[in-house]
């Protein structure tokens, strides 16, 4: 079984709190944690794929692509897009009505090493400007 990371930022002090400083057992049961909680937390699940540098993806990562070759009718030459959980699984969504699927015959694992996390939508919201 894939563990599950999660990671969660606080709305109330404005900062990212990961998963492994995140104590779940302070909180019984675990749905009352997410159903409490949801006005002063955003929880982020960790995607299980690592970016080019080894960091961990999670969702609400802004990623960028590394190879900037252009890839007729899959990528443009400059691809940011954010990380979110869509329909039961992880997308990069690139601009608004643009997706790409996060999965194993998606675009991670064979282009996984092409992509580096460049921020956040919480702590570097000037990422997206313009998207």
């Amino acid at each position: 079984m894939e563990e599950i990371k999660i990671r969660v930022w606080d709305k109330e002090e404005n900062r990212m709190i990961s998963g492994d400083r995140f104590a779940f057992e302070e909180y019984a049961p675990l749905n009352d944690l997410f159903r409490n909680n949801s006005k002063k937390f955003d929880f982020m699940l960790y995607t299980g794929y690592k970016d080019i540098n080894g960091k961990e993806i999670y969702e609400g990562d802004i990623i960028e692509r590394t190879d900037k070759t252009p890839v007729a009718g899959l990528y443009n030459e400059k691809e940011i897009g954010v990380v979110e959980y869509k329909n039961a699984q992880f997308v990069l969504k690139t601009g608004q009505d643009s997706y790409y699927e996060i999965s194993y015959d998606g675009i991670f694992f064979t282009h996984m090493a092409d992509y580096k996390v460049i921020g956040n939508i919480y702590e570097n919201k000037e990422l997206l400007e313009g998207k």
